[in-house]
């Protein structure tokens, strides 16, 4: 009998997979943002605050608007290549101020992401079969942030996350000597954000830029021969929000018109391939949102065919009621591996 280690993106040992990419980093569902709309807009977001899953590039964008909220997205991996193999997951979280001249905001999430590659089959190395089982990565976090006015015009904002990563590979019946062990890592994101402020012929114009640092930590180790970096990247970048005087829509008050534009580069520490991302969204009263945006990779610093320059356009149909916000999000991107991605986000404005 033999134990049977999925490594990320591949097949090891006497796994049937599909043909994956070659990555240097373990834990690949670090790798994705929960988030159909970011998909639409390029993977930008570490300066936008606008939606609260946009902490995949900054823990500080956990800090918003005052609300309770719960958003999450799915997607098919590969579909042309497999049927069981997905992404999903979502958050939970609450943004707070008081509503006395204290400028202080403090903001906190919990979130849960699932990558399933879907069912694989045990085979010994004459190619007798064992059996089937679900090998599943699974990912859990929690973030914290604060924001504090300067002034008027200005607000500062920082974040923290610390998430657990926790792989469920071959069940205890497949088991070979010395075989690695199923493993545990921990990451890390630290973030901030500096926005201004200002009114101009009564629309609202909120510049911000912002940098952060996620997925720190140690490497994760199989074994005392094997060791595999987390997937760490530095973000930074700028964001653009412009809204409208405010119309009554239903029953809610909302900015005629929001737009929303981002400027992002991202170095990857161990997957060598640095990009810049370019992305915008278009709102029409909280109820139609239209996004587009692009992903630009260095080719010269990239491994072959891990990265590519990706674009990506989507969606979106909202309701306002009163304080409700909901909202419902697609997006389509140039990767066939995943082209499609569902999402949906739901708030209560405090």
């Amino acid at each position: 009998m033999k134990r049977v280690l999925v490594a990320a993106f591949g097949c090891v040992m006497g796994v049937s997979s599909a043909a994956w990419p070659q990555s240097h980093t373990t834990a690949p569902v670090l790798k994705y943002p929960i988030s159909a709309r970011s998909a639409g807009m390029g993977e930008t977001g570490v300066a936008d605050n606008s939606d609260p899953a946009n902490i995949y590039y900054n823990p500080a964008n956990v800090v918003g608007p005052a609300r309770v909220y719960v958003q999450g997205s799915r997607w098919d991996i590969a579909p042309l290549i497999a049927d069981d193999l997905w992404i999903g997951g979502g958050s939970a979280g609450v943004s707070y101020a008081r509503r006395d001249a204290n400028p202080f905001v403090w903001s906190a999430d919990v979130s849960y992401e699932r990558f399933d590659y879907g069912t694989s089959i045990a085979t010994t190395p004459s190619g007798q079969p064992l059996g089937e089982y679900e090998t599943v990565e699974h990912c859990i976090a929690l973030t914290i942030g604060a924001g504090l006015s300067i002034g008027e015009r200005s607000e500062l904002r920082v974040g923290a996350a610390a998430k657990r990563w926790d792989p469920d590979y071959a069940p205890d019946e497949f088991t070979i000597p010395d075989a690695p062990e199923d493993v545990t890592g921990y990451a890390f994101d630290a973030g901030a954000t500096f926005a201004l402020r200002a009114v101009v012929a009564e629309w609202n114009v909120t510049p911000a830029v912002a940098l952060a640092i996620v997925n720190a930590g140690p490497d994760v180790e199989y074994d005392s021969d094997n060791e595999d970096p987390l997937p760490t990247r530095f973000h930074f970048g700028t964001s653009v929000r412009v809204e409208s005087p405010t119309v009554h829509v239903l029953t809610a008050s909302v900015p005629l018109i929001a737009l929303v534009y981002n400027l992002e580069g991202v170095e990857r520490f161990h997957d060598d391939g640095f990009s810049w991302g370019i992305g915008g969204e278009l709102a029409v009263a909280q109820i139609v949102f239209v996004r587009a945006g692009v992903s630009d990779f260095d080719d010269e610093d990239t491994i072959a065919d891990d990265y590519k320059d990706e674009s990506g356009w989507g969606f979106g149909l909202g309701v306002p009621a009163g304080s409700l916000r909901a909202r419902f999000d697609y997006a389509k991107t140039s990767d066939a591996f995943d082209e499609e991605k569902l999402g949906f986000e739901l708030a209560w404005l405090l």
